[in-house]
């Protein structure tokens, strides 16, 4: 994980970009954006992560630039940025897996049984 601005460049990534995901969805006060990490890089898009120093939450966003705009999509987590780190480099689920894993859940089975099944 490595800090947003700590001297390299990131073409379109700036502090004025920050500006659409500035306060904390949770308690509604002003991020300070030098504390937003990158955690992954992806040709314009960037995926980062924000802790609030204020109420504790985190947000994971990603930012897309394209022709038409900037755009992005923030999630409240309860993760670290080292847990969503970690979690990238697994191979997703196939289809098979989430289909069993729907039927499961259909037939009432709790989502820690499905977890220990599957040894996910």
């Amino acid at each position: 994980m490595k800090n947003m601005f700590s001297g390299h460049n990131f073409g379109k990534l700036s502090n004025e970009s920050i500006k659409i995901i500035s306060n904390c969805p949770a308690c509604d006060l002003p991020y300070n954006s030098l504390e937003a990490k990158i955690l992954k890089e992806n040709g314009q898009s960037h995926l980062l992560y924000i802790k609030c120093r204020h109420c504790l939450s985190s947000l994971i966003a990603l930012i897309t630039f394209s022709a038409y705009g900037i755009s992005s999509l923030g999630l409240i987590t309860d993760l670290s940025g080292q847990e969503i780190s970690r979690h990238q480099e697994e191979s997703p689920l196939t289809s098979e897996e989430l289909l069993e894993s729907y039927s499961l859940l259909k037939n009432g089975e709790s989502l820690a049984a499905l977890l220990t099944k599957n040894d996910f």
